[in-house]
């Protein structure tokens, strides 16, 4: 359909944005792609080509806001793409990264560890989420005594 040629040509742009470094003009593309999918109706054979192009602006999307550093927006696109894509590692990986940047360790963690646990085929990912979840426990232990030290300070000036 025309939905779809269009698209295509608009991914490619945005890709070659996005290997030039141009994050915030490729995040542009991908988010209006995203709209351009996510609005309207479709027949049954339009849905099924129009969510594999879906799926893949929704990552490159995740990228891009990834790069600016763009956590909650980060999140919320992630979460689009597992509504339609619930197994889709490269944006659990994504999303919990942006959870970690947000301070929000406890969910980061748990999406890591059910990651480790239902992932079976991908080294890759069981290693990358490790790691990830190696750093979310250093932060959250940081986090938890600096805090201690604050409430520590609030009580000790009384």
């Amino acid at each position: 359909p025309e939905k779809i040629s269009t698209a295509t040509r608009k991914r490619e742009v945005g890709i070659t944005l996005i290997k030039n470094g141009d994050y915030s003009r490729a995040s542009k593309i991908f988010k209006s792609l995203n709209d351009l999918f996510a609005l309207g109706t479709h027949s049954e054979q339009d849905k099924k080509d129009i969510s594999q192009h879906y799926k893949s602006s929704l990552l490159n999307s995740s990228l891009c806001l990834l790069k600016l550093e763009k956590w909650s927006e980060v999140v919320s696109v992630v979460r689009k793409l597992l509504e339609i894509d619930p197994e889709n590692s490269k944006g659990k990986l994504r999303m919990a990264f942006a959870l970690f940047k947000l301070n929000e360790y406890e969910e980061s963690k748990a999406l890591l560890q059910q990651m480790i646990q239902s992932t079976t085929n991908d080294n890759d990912v069981v290693v990358e989420s490790k790691a990830l979840l190696g750093e979310i426990e250093k932060a959250s232990t940081k986090y938890i005594k600096e805090s201690k030290k604050v409430y520590q300070k609030m009580f000790d000036d009384k």
